[in-house]
């Protein structure tokens, strides 16, 4: 079966994509420069064009990688700089203890240190290891419901270093 592909959206896509802009800019720019040089055969023009195309977009979707990355690292590196003392010391737990792994208790369904976790959890720092909870406790009435929160790796290294210095 045939997808309903519609023109007009592939075009507006194609216009709202700078990676095609730039790379078309590029390749048929170069065409131009082929033909108007006035040694051209269609072949070598098409072949040219298609394969500085591909070249341009190639590279220029590496370029935009890295860039967001770098971004991405650095927004990541200015949020876990920017902790409250009651985050700081909800993380110091998991270095003192050399370990990635916390267990927190859950009261009707909520975490009881949520003011501190779900910061945490938005900004990459911790997150939930399992779905499934533990029971803990010494007799049936005093068992309260427990979940396994882990550190990213790197976050950990993170503030492993940060403590170093």
């Amino acid at each position: 079966m045939i997808p309903n592909i519609n023109l007009m959206d592939y075009f507006r896509e194609i216009a709202n994509s700078a990676k095609f802009q730039i790379s078309a800019i590029i390749s048929f720019g170069a065409a131009l420069y082929l033909i108007w040089s006035g040694d051209y055969d269609t072949i070598k023009v098409t072949v040219s064009i298609l394969f500085l195309f591909a070249l341009c977009m190639f590279s220029v979707s590496i370029i935009e990688k890295i860039i967001f990355r770098t971004i991405y690292f650095f927004k990541k590196k200015k949020s876990w700089n920017s902790l409250t003392p009651e985050e700081k010391d909800f993380v110091s737990y998991y270095l003192k203890n050399n370990t990635k792994t916390r267990y927190v208790i859950i009261c009707n369904g909520t975490y009881r240190d949520s003011g501190i976790i779900n910061p945490l959890i938005s900004k990459k720092i911790i997150y939930r290891a399992s779905n499934m909870s533990e029971f803990r406790g010494d007799t049936v009435w005093d068992k309260e419901q427990y979940f396994p929160f882990n550190i990213y790796d790197d976050a950990f290294e993170f503030y492993v270093k940060k403590n170093k210095k």
